[in-house]
């Protein structure tokens, strides 16, 4: 628990913080400082260490060894042959692709801290070393960030670029649960990653139920715990009485720190708390970092990979399996000492652990460890036993099971330099359900002299992929080919270009429509009273004169006012001048002619002598031009009607009888 006035502690819950989008300028200032410090690290201490640790793909040589029945021809060192005077072979490591996964705890208890930094703080930066090692050696790092819930997910891939986006987000994003779930992120883990991987695994293992999500996920990836922890975690200051609040749950309670047997009982907890971590993590064959923030993780990193490259094997955890141990260790005690036979049997094998410098050691390995359906995949069972002993191997001749024999077992034996001999065989399987697979492979019997140990080989599995989609019920099986083939018809194989034609050419249609008049697609248009209506509108809302072209303004105006007298007089012509406009006028009496003159004369002035106009005399020049043409259209209508009232005269007169 934390004081409830510590800085670290998370928002209320009414008010979650959404994780960041973009990163600002002191972000990507911090990305480049954590960059900067952890690259130093990396090219000064870790560098080394991570690259004889976790190995890339490929085949990289290891030794040589003098030639032994069953060897490949192929693999003889001739020249090593040569020098010698009897045959060696060379013999190679098999490595693969690392793929390098990050999970940070970011639940409430880990922002907590009352150092130099908070315990979420130090994560970040240990994961920006571990993000840049792994680039450098070419491997894929990714990122998983966790609470409640799962708060951000990286893929892993490969390059620098890569790597600083994963540091950017652990320092952006700001997460939305407070509470801790491991399973949350376990499930998440093992959709995101197909093949065995190396996962880092940073948390302070505060929360219950651990025990179920890890063995999952070590069943199928090397995970590497990270603890976290504060010295005010496993310390009780003595502050007296204070009230403490759970960051995570945000339950208050107080206490009296300076009493005894308060502060025996924290300390008995926190013991208890440590205790059933580490026999967890042992239990479940988890390597354990303990990162403290008063000290950093630099001297726990070094000391991890020192003690971890020492181990056989390197990367990998090895040592049997836990049911295999007792089995193994018993094997010990006969082969030890013979005579010894009748005490090692009264021992019970459950709590009996290997000697000390034995010489007999066995394990067994699974690659891979994922296939798909009917996909090949080895089992190598391998045993160190002294001279003079016999190894009898299994011959899994059950062709009924899940997982068969696909090819003949091979043995091959190794001598070593310090005594004994190295037996390794090899099954070829293949797998035919899907699912986690037990390998039912049967006793190696081991004989000594007079004594014989059969020693089981259990927990030896697979997982096997399907070779199907996700989601099986939207699989649809392809239809049943025709008996003869089916002859298309021209006209089937050039419908996209004959439905690409037609699309053209409704397109060709729409644009030539808008090009055509106003006039031309509205009927309403086609008075000439109207046009003109409709042109002076246009003029207006054009604004001319309020932009300076008065001038223009004018002459617009007057060319719709020639326009509406062009169709509204048959002698009148577009083309025709001013003075010829006046004369053909001249006899037509709806036409107020001096108006007209006047209206037709500053025109010709404004666009030809480049006369100066004002806003308010360009704006009563058109206004006149409008004018004009309210005063033909008012006699023309006055005609209309009289015409109109004339012919209903006419037609009631010849209609009367005589």
């Amino acid at each position: 628990m934390a004081a409830n006035s510590h800085p670290s502690l998370p928002r209320s819950p009414e008010a979650p913080v959404a994780p960041l989008s973009v990163a600002s300028a002191e972000v990507l200032r911090q990305v480049r400082r954590i960059e900067v410090r952890t690259r130093r690290l990396v090219d000064s201490h870790f560098a080394g260490a991570y690259r004889s640790l976790f190995k890339g793909q490929g085949m990289e040589f290891a030794e040589v060894r003098e030639y032994q029945p069953g060897d490949e021809v192929r693999a003889i060192d001739w020249n090593v042959s040569a020098r010698m005077g009897r045959p060696f072979v060379k013999r190679y490591v098999e490595e693969r692709e690392l793929t390098i996964m990050l999970v940070v705890d970011m639940s409430g208890s880990s922002r907590f801290g009352t150092r130099a930094r908070f315990k979420h703080d130090l994560a970040i930066e240990m994961a920006g070393v571990l993000a840049l090692a792994a680039t450098r050696n070419n491997d894929r790092v990714g990122l998983l960030m966790f609470s409640d819930r799962v708060e951000h997910a990286l893929p892993a891939r490969k390059g620098r670029k890569h790597a600083l986006r994963l540091i950017r987000d652990l320092l952006t994003t700001n997460p939305i649960g407070r509470g801790t779930s491991v399973a949350v992120a376990v499930d998440r883990l093992m959709r995101l990653l197909p093949h065995r991987s190396v996962i880092f695994f940073a948390s302070d293992f505060l929360a219950e139920d651990l025990e179920k999500p890890l063995a999952r996920l070590a069943q199928r990836h090397d995970v590497i715990a990270v603890t976290l922890e504060d010295p005010s975690e496993r310390v009780l200051p003595d502050i007296g009485p204070a009230r403490l609040q759970d960051p995570e749950s945000g339950e208050v309670v107080e206490v009296n720190t300076s009493h005894p047997l308060v502060r025996e009982a924290f300390a008995t907890q926190v013991a208890d708390a440590d205790g059933r971590r580490r026999k967890l993590f042992d239990r479940l064959g988890l390597d354990e970092i303990e990162v403290h923030t008063e000290h950093g993780y630099v001297d726990a990193l070094l000391t991890f990979f020192r003690a971890r490259t020492r181990r056989p094997h390197g990367a990998v955890r090895t040592g049997p399996p836990r049911a295999l141990a007792p089995a193994l260790a018993l094997c010990a005690l006969l082969l030890a000492s013979p005579s010894s036979h009748a005490r090692a049997q009264a021992v019970t094998s459950a709590a009996l652990p290997a000697p000390e410098g034995s010489r007999v050691r066995a394990g067994f390995r699974v690659r891979p460890d994922t296939v798909e359906v009917g996909d090949p995949f080895t089992l190598i069972v391998t045993v160190v036993v002294p001279e003079g002993s016999r190894v009898e191997w299994p011959s899994m001749n059950d062709s009924t099971a899940m997982v068969v024999r696909r090819a003949p077992t091979k043995i091959t034996t190794e001598t070593q330099r310090a005594g004994g001999r190295t037996e390794r065989a090899t099954y070829a399987l293949a797998a035919w359900n899907v699912g986690t697979l037990p390998i039912a492979v049967g006793n190696v019997i081991i004989r000594y002299g007079a004594n014989t140990l059969t020693v089981p080989v259990t927990n030896a599995s697979v997982f096997v992929r399907s070779v199907l989609s996700g989601d099986s019920s939207m699989y649809q099986p392809k239809p049943p080919r025709d008996l003869f083939p089916r002859v298309v018809p021209w006209w089937q194989r050039w419908w996209p270009a004959l439905v690409l034609l037609a699309v053209l050419g409704v397109l060709w249609w729409l644009r030539r429509r808008r090009r055509l008049p106003a006039g031309a697609r509205s009927d309403a248009l086609r008075d000439p009273y109207a046009r003109a209506l409709h042109d002076f509108e246009r003029l207006d809302r054009l604004a001319l004169a309020d932009a300076g072209e008065r001038g223009r303004y004018v002459a617009l105006a007057i060319d719709v006012l020639r326009s509406y007298l062009a169709q509204r007089q048959p002698l009148v012509l577009l083309s025709m001048t001013s003075s010829e406009l006046v004369r053909a006028m001249g006899h037509d009496s709806r036409v107020p002619h001096d108006r007209l003159l006047s209206l037709v004369t500053t025109g010709d002035e404004v666009k030809f002598a480049r006369h100066g106009l004002s806003v308010a005399r360009a704006h009563a020049l058109v206004a006149e031009a409008r004018a004009v043409v309210e005063v033909v259209e008012a006699a023309e209508r006055e005609n209309v009607r009289a015409r109109l009232a004339a012919e209903e005269a006419a037609r009631a007169t010849s209609t009367t009888p005589a």
